[in-house]
């Protein structure tokens, strides 16, 4: 990974809008259609091999970039590069070849895994679907998916519910894996996971891009870790792309990112081992972007209710 490379996927002028519902009343009206800007204007290269550490807040539309990386959701502006190919343009052999070689780990193990079947048959269903193996070589191909991510091998024959999160995490890894991918985009990957299980999910990966030399990247909110796995580091908030570590070669031990004002409380937040007196953080936040949570305070009368409903 030099400068002088080409990047393998490029982001240029990314943005996507959602449109608001709209009530009867306002159709009605003839009232114009509202819509949220959930990517503004992304520009980003990714070069082949490195590791790069996507953060943000919750709510600055990071897995809303990782799903238009993968065509999960279109842009409505901007392009996707993959090795100067739009991948808006690509059709037929060249879009499957393109959701092959790209894949996605989704935040979720629970929800992520088709419950109605096993492990074998939902890693048999990526083989076949892009013949990467002859029939006679899948289940063979289905046992070294499970070693590579530490599974045993009589977990082929189980369902995703007979698993923990971590263990259904890396049965999605093998899903991802099973097609031979190039690049794996990993949203949120050990968020939903304890800390221990982290550990065991993370050094995996790290180990699967040495070994496969993938490039992957890491939708995190946690700048630990992103500091700890990522060769560069971008900061996403509001849906733009405000900061960026500048490429290196090995993962960076340190992040210096202080020059949007929604960086320094970011870096300030994980807590240390070291003792010390406790400091308040604040994020600052537009109130234009934020409405007043309604009041959770209860009127009289259903507060009359509430105590007469009471056990005496």
């Amino acid at each position: 990974m030099t400068e002088s490379e080409s990047p393998i996927l490029s982001l240029c002028s990314l943005s996507k809008r959602f449109f608001a519902r709209q009530s009867l009343l306002g159709r009605l009206s003839g009232e114009s259609a509202r819509f949220v800007h959930a990517l503004n204007g992304i520009n980003l290269d990714i070069y082949r091999g490195e590791m790069l550490g996507v953060m943000g807040e919750s709510g600055c539309e990071k897995s809303t970039l990782a799903r238009c990386l993968v065509r999960l959701l279109d842009p409505d502006e901007g392009t996707v590069l993959f090795e100067g190919q739009d991948i808006g343009a690509l059709k037929g052999a060249k879009k499957r070849a393109f959701n092959r070689r790209v894949q996605m780990i989704f935040q979720d193990p629970y929800s992520s895994l088709n419950p109605r079947m096993t492990v074998r048959q939902i890693l048999r269903e990526a083989l076949s679907v892009h013949r990467i193996r002859p029939k006679d070589q899948i289940d063979a191909r289905i046992y070294e998916l499970l070693d590579t991510v530490r599974l045993p091998r009589d977990a082929a024959d189980r369902y995703p519910r007979e698993f923990s999160g971590g263990q259904r995490q890396r049965i999605g890894i093998a899903r991802a894996l099973s097609v031979e991918p190039e690049i794996l985009i990993a949203d949120e990957l050990v968020s939903a996971l304890d800390v221990s299980v982290q550990a065991q999910v993370i050094n995996l990966l790290l180990q699967l891009q040495n070994d496969l030399n993938l490039t992957i990247i890491f939708v995190a909110h946690d700048l630990r870790l992103v500091r700890h796995i990522s060769h560069r580091v971008a900061v996403m908030y509001l849906g733009q792309l405000v900061e960026r570590r500048r490429k290196n070669c090995s993962p960076c031990p340190s992040i210096r990112m202080r020059r949007h004002r929604s960086t320094p409380p970011r870096i300030s937040i994980p807590p240390t081992a070291s003792a010390g007196p406790r400091r308040a953080v604040s994020f600052p936040a537009p109130s234009t972007f934020r409405r007043a949570a309604p009041s959770t305070r209860a009127a009289p009368s259903q507060q009359k209710n509430a105590a007469r409903s009471l056990p005496r």
